[in-house]
């Protein structure tokens, strides 16, 4: 789960295991921001926080059907994580070290069944700018 800020004002964060600090950025289930090198999470929202259904990052999304998986199963928030110039670890890194320890139930769901491949089905998604 990625708590809610005691703030208000300050946008949601998740510190890994390893100690990987990341920050995000809170939108609509549909709204659409553009960026490379970020790392969308499609979210369920509680009370406390938000629990991700499916993570992937930009460069994996094209086309119009993204929402579809993580809609069926409750998103209706997305995180959008953008990696700074200088990333600690890089892309790809950054997003399995998410999956593997948010547990997503969409990208768990497809790892089991490709036998522990770390790359979820990237439903496709059209790059615009967001809403």
């Amino acid at each position: 789960m990625i708590e809610r800020s005691i703030n208000s004002l300050s946008p949601p964060i998740y510190i890994s295991s390893t100690g990987q600090k990341f920050d995000f950025a809170e939108y609509e289930i549909d709204a659409d921001p553009a960026g490379e090198n970020d790392i969308y999470l499609f979210c369920t929202e509680g009370i406390f926080g938000f629990n991700p259904v499916f993570i992937s990052n930009a460069k994996d999304l094209q086309g119009d059907d993204v929402l579809e998986g993580p809609k069926r199963k409750g998103a209706t928030k997305l995180l959008v994580h953008s990696q700074p110039k200088r990333p600690v670890v890089g892309l790809k890194d950054a997003e399995a070290l998410l999956i593997n320890e948010l547990r997503p139930q969409l990208n768990v769901q497809k790892k089991a069944r490709t036998g522990g491949s770390e790359k979820p089905d990237a439903p496709t998604h059209s790059k615009g700018h967001a809403s």
